[in-house]
């Protein structure tokens, strides 16, 4: 197949467009003029409709022969069960467009409606029984009229009678390889739909009544936000059949007395959500009790988690094609038994998913590890309220000050990396971290580095000026490596200076148990590296310690510069860092000269423990045989993708040793709230972090701290040594003597 480059039937020298162009905003400006010509239909499987030509594609001729389209071609349409000579390639425009405001190249507003509606003229018509697959949010608002590709991917509608899905574009499969398998799977999703279209039937829903059946049973509650009043709830025993009711008394009856009698319960967020509004928690974490969806595809596809798409919708359109039914709510009771029914079809994926991937015995765990993030939320945390408002007065003032004294605004890497470049200093960027590293080397630099450390972020972004309590959301399926995420605030990430704030009520105080070096002693444990095991068995400063095999100096030799520069080169180096990335890191500069310090760093390190390296190749080696699957010591499963094999390496070993280290430290809080039934007021990385009784706190801390060392047997018995650390405020934690 050919694709079609109309003749120019204007003057030479022009962009390439045919004078049938003539009335579009794009004449004139836009470059070339890409349309692939009619196939025989009969052998199309599949059309597919992206966005604009991009550059490789005007100089060709051929639509989607960019990087992207290969993507599309090799990583997407192959495994999905079609080749190049299956599908019709289009898109929303034929021409390359310049680049917009926002350096997008494609036109906006009323120029965008009536370019698209010019290009309509070339389009090909595309037989009814060819399902047709819109690439990216572009050909989703041409088409459909809708908005938002990432609240829509997955959606199959029918169309005028002819079947249309939408997807991920590659391009941003390219940028966010996560979103492989998804792109995946609703292209192969629309096959199926193609195939046999009563799968977009929707399941049936008898409204006005429940019933109580025997075997799993799914639920789901709608409620006001606001009053948190219960409207309607519904049920469903299968996947094709659901019931919802308005009669919400004996509604709650139903699932108060399924939790009591341990009988399985399934709900999509049910954990964080509705059991709250319910105002009922089970005791029975156990799978055979309870069963999150949410919770559960976690497990399943952790890679989802940082996009955002381990919704009821999303999890639910991976497995199979679906049309609308979140986004109809007129009938609120039809919308409800829909949740509830294909709820109970992605229960019944999960569990064989957990079947393929011998993950059911970390079901209890997860659940209650959500359940203990709901009571972390509820519990809340104490605020030093005036202190905030004082820092928050003298953060406008002062941030104001140091902005007037500067001959550039601070705000503009623009300008800063301008204004250095004349006094002889070249910045790759303006980072605090960089900022920092330059400080010593011009006075203003100085400056610019004391007016990074006030932060471009108010302290309002963590603590509100009216509250003395805060109650951030802990999320226990909000990262793909099983740590704790926070939001509303994201206490996760409180600058050190504001840590202060975070105060103990009067009587106790805040103690911080935080294991150490937790991750390093993980991937030390993984690599079988008998040298760094034995190091950090010493019980010797270990960073000092490997330090003097890097530099091949005595212990008591070792500078504290030195310890920094062999610090980093560990954390840097263990999940597979370039040494360019070391180099600015340590040295703040990516010039020959320091990657070249960084390249003798990474050799030294690897010298002193050489299993670390051994690791590293026997993870990439796996993945370039085709083995995307990781299952860290406690057997969690994590698929990997990646652009290229550094990539893959780099986010193979950081899982690794980041999964073990939240694995354990998950383990001992459930362990410490089983034990002692303490709830911790934060979970940061690798510490929890609690409020205790003065009066009692010692005897506490050394039954906490009894707790967290207990052997890991999953990792062979290894021992992480736990530092705990009291204060008045968080911020200012002490080794009690």
């Amino acid at each position: 197949m050919v694709a079609l480059v109309m003749p120019l039937a204007t003057k030479a020298g022009s962009t390439g467009q045919p004078s049938t162009c003539k009335g579009c905003p794009l004449y004139g400006v836009g470059k070339g003029f890409v349309l692939e010509p009619a196939p025989v239909w009969s052998k199309i499987k599949m059309a597919i409709i992206g966005e604009a030509p991009g550059t490789n594609e005007v100089l060709q001729g051929k639509p989607f022969v960019g990087k992207a389209g290969w993507w599309l071609l090799k990583n997407i349409l192959n495994p999905a069960g079609l080749s190049r000579k299956d599908v019709y390639l289009d898109n929303t425009l034929r021409c390359l467009p310049p680049k917009n405001k926002q350096g997008e190249a494609y036109p906006v507003g009323t120029d965008k409606l009536q370019a698209e509606m010019h290009c309509r003229q070339y389009d090909k018509l595309v037989p009814s029984n060819v399902p047709i697959m819109l690439v990216g949010g572009k050909a989703l608002g041409q088409k459909l009229g809708l908005t938002g590709i990432s609240d829509w991917h997955g959606h199959v509608t029918l169309q005028a009678g002819q079947l249309v899905g939408c997807t991920f574009h590659p391009s941003a499969v390219m940028r966010q390889p996560n979103l492989l398998p998804v792109a995946i799977r609703e292209h192969y999703n629309l096959l199926t739909a193609h195939a046999n279209p009563s799968i977009l039937k929707h399941p049936t829903v008898v409204k006005g009544m429940l019933s109580d059946q025997a075997g799993p049973m799914v639920f789901d509650l709608e409620w006001d936000i606001k009053s948190k009043e219960i409207t309607c709830i519904g049920v469903a025993y299968e996947a094709d059949k659901a019931y919802s009711t308005y009669d919400v008394v004996a509604s709650k009856e139903l699932l108060v007395s399924r939790l009591t009698a341990s009988r399985l319960v399934i709900g999509h967020n049910v954990i964080d959500a509705d059991f709250n509004v319910m105002g009922h928690h089970p005791t029975n974490y156990s799978p055979s009790c309870i069963f999150d969806t949410k919770v559960v595809a976690h497990l399943i596809h952790a890679h989802l988690a940082n996009l955002g798409l381990l919704g009821l919708r999303a999890t639910v359109s991976y497995y199979r094609p679906t049309t609308g039914w979140k986004e109809d709510k007129e009938d609120l009771l039809e919308y409800n038994g829909r949740d509830c029914a294909y709820n109970y079809y992605l229960y019944e994926q999960l569990c064989a998913d957990l079947d393929t991937t011998n993950q059911w015995h970390l079901v209890e765990k997860q659940q209650r590890l959500a359940r203990l993030a709901v009571l972390m939320r509820e519990r809340g945390v104490d605020i030093d309220l005036r202190a905030v408002r004082r820092y928050h007065r003298e953060w406008q003032g002062n941030k104001q000050l140091l902005k007037d004294d500067f001959p550039f605004n601070p705000n503009s890497p623009k300008q800063v990396i301008a204004f250095f470049k004349e006094e002889g200093i070249t910045l790759r960027d303006t980072k605090e971290v960089t900022i920092k590293r330059q400080a010593d080397r011009h006075p203003l630099m100085e400056q610019l580095a004391d007016y990074k450390e006030l932060g471009v972020k108010p302290i309002t972004t963590w603590f509100p000026l009216g509250k003395s309590k805060v109650h951030p959301t802990f999320n226990v399926t909000g990262t793909d490596v099983a740590r704790f995420s926070s939001s509303e605030p994201n206490f996760q990430n409180i600058p050190p200076s504001l840590r202060r704030m975070i105060v103990a009520p009067e009587g106790m105080v805040i103690v911080g148990l935080d294991f150490s070096q937790i991750e390093n002693r993980c991937v030390a444990w993984l690599a079988g590296d008998k040298q760094m095991l034995a190091d950090f068995a010493s019980g010797m400063d270990f960073h000092r310690l490997s330090a003097s095999r890097i530099y091949n100096k005595r212990y008591d030799d070792v500078t504290d510069w030195q310890r920094y520069e062999g610090k980093k080169t560990i954390h840097s180096t263990n999940y597979g860092e370039t040494a360019a990335s070391l180099a600015e890191r340590v040295f703040g500069s990516r010039r020959q000269g320091a990657v070249a310090d960084a390249v003798a760093l990474q050799e030294a390190y690897f010298g002193a423990y050489p299993a670390i390296r051994t690791w590293q190749r026997q993870v990439s080696d796996n993945f370039e045989r085709g083995d995307i699957t990781l299952v860290n010591p406690f057997g969690r499963v994590r698929y990997i993708y990646g652009q290229d094999a550094h990539t893959r390496k780099k986010k193979g070993c950081h899982y690794y040793g980041c999964s073990s280290a939240a694995d354990i430290v998950n383990q001992r809080a459930l362990d410490i709230w089983e034990a002692e039934g303490l709830v911790p007021i934060l979970i940061v990385h690798d510490e929890l972090v609690y409020c205790l009784p003065v009066g009692t706190a010692t005897a506490t801390i050394a039954r906490l701290k009894d707790i967290m060392t207990q052997p890991v047997k999953e990792m062979g018995g290894l021992v992480v040594p736990v530092t705990a650390k009291v204060g008045a405020d968080y911020g200012n934690l002490r080794i009690p003597e």
